[in-house]
């Protein structure tokens, strides 16, 4: 996620931490460090286990995370101090995993993987994948299990979460759709067939294979990592996809003497995307273990 100083923040999963990417080019760690585990602390002494998508609490200048095999949602303080919002408290086995509405510790989770904060209330969102649900946390640490019409979600687990700035929750299902729902709990499915093909499309007729991060922009579109398409796909408010970078092969599989001949660039399992305030894309390319900074062209 980008931050308004042009900083942006980022899980790192091997290191299973949050680490931060400095307008120079340096990287620094924000919390976590190198061992798996579960310690709320400051900074570097904090351990996490496997975190996965992140979210800025902008009234408060707080980073959300989704700290997947800890069952636990966290949060990283501007002072740098990492407590737990959500999830049991217990460090034995990294943490209890479940389905379980209640206050703060008392919820709990079965290995969530997105999070967002509604920019006007404060709720955060939780893509709870490992129970196929959507949680939402109030600012009271109040955690219910958000009721939404299931019909068109054909028991998919959401993945990775974003919302617009009127409350729509928009984001990656494992079926291989991107839906959004309102506030009032109304689901649409706005792009994929629910086949892991590659496809640009409209609606149904596009395809992904397991999309990951998502990130709302200004305009409306959408930007996907579609992961095991290596792609970066775009879906524009009429609900037409369009690929922005990618071969459909990983890079690792591209071959050597072609890549001068495509005017995108090769992508390797992209797992999260968003844009700094000078309009560039940044990719998280894990398999490449790069992050990648795009225009945003379509590929061709």
């Amino acid at each position: 996620r980008a931050l308004p100083s042009g900083m942006v923040v980022y899980t790192d999963v091997r290191w299973h931490g949050v680490r931060v990417l400095l307008p120079n080019g340096k990287v620094r760690a924000a919390a976590g460090c190198a061992l798996p585990g579960f310690f709320d602390g400051m900074g570097t002494d904090a351990h996490f286990c496997n975190p996965q998508d992140i979210a800025l609490d902008t009234e408060r200048g707080d980073i959300i995370v989704a700290d997947q095999d800890n069952h636990r949602i966290r949060r990283i303080l501007p002072s740098g101090e990492v407590t737990t919002i959500a999830g049991i408290a217990q460090a034995e086995d990294y943490g209890q995993h479940g389905l379980r509405d209640g206050i703060g510790t008392l919820a709990r989770f079965n290995r969530p993987s997105g999070v967002a904060v509604h920019p006007a209330t404060g709720v955060i969102y939780v893509a709870d994948t490992g129970n196929r649900r959507i949680r939402r946390i109030f600012p009271n640490g109040r955690v219910d299990t958000w009721k939404v019409d299931s019909t068109l979600l054909y028991d998919a687990a959401p993945c990775y979460l974003t919302i617009s700035s009127n409350g729509e929750v928009i984001g990656s299902w494992d079926d291989h759709r991107i839906r959004r729902i309102s506030q009032e709990g109304e689901v649409t499915n706005l792009a994929g067939s629910g086949l892991p093909l590659n496809y640009d499309g409209v609606g149904a007729f596009a395809s992904f294979n397991t999309p990951m991060g998502v990130h709302l922009n200004q305009d409306g579109s959408l930007l996907v990592a579609d992961s095991l398409n290596h792609k970066l796909r775009i879906v524009h408010p009429d609900g037409t996809t369009q690929t922005l970078a990618g071969t459909g092969l990983p890079t690792r599989e591209y071959p050597l003497h072609k890549r001068h001949e495509t005017e995108t660039v090769t992508l390797d399992h992209p797992t999260g995307v968003t844009t700094t305030t000078d309009g560039r894309i940044l990719v998280a390319d894990s398999k490449q273990c790069q992050v990648l900074a795009l225009e945003s062209k379509p590929a061709k």
